[in-house]
């Protein structure tokens, strides 16, 4: 796995992953699965900017947290950063 901030699309890693543990491996039936899941989620969003205080200068991370805050659901693509082109 790349050391944070490395060119790494982690946050499509991160979904990815947690996809795959949900649906395949039921992490949301327990409450270990479920506190293993959300420390999964905060480990992959600290991973994108190092810090909660960093996260707030990514524009994902207030797009998705104003949305979450208005109880929106869907994403206005073209108020995100363009994804970056694989090596």
């Amino acid at each position: 796995m790349p050391e944070p901030n490395e060119p790494f699309d982690r946050s499509f890693y991160t979904l990815s992953y947690l996809g795959c543990l949900i649906l395949g491996g039921n992490m949301l039936d327990s409450e270990e699965g479920r506190e293993r899941v959300k420390s999964i989620f905060k480990g992959g969003l600290l991973a994108g900017g190092g810090t909660l205080e960093a996260l707030e200068s990514i524009p994902e991370f207030k797009k998705a947290l104003a949305d979450f805050e208005a109880g929106i659901i869907s994403v206005d693509e073209s108020e995100l950063s363009p994804i970056p082109e694989a090596n």
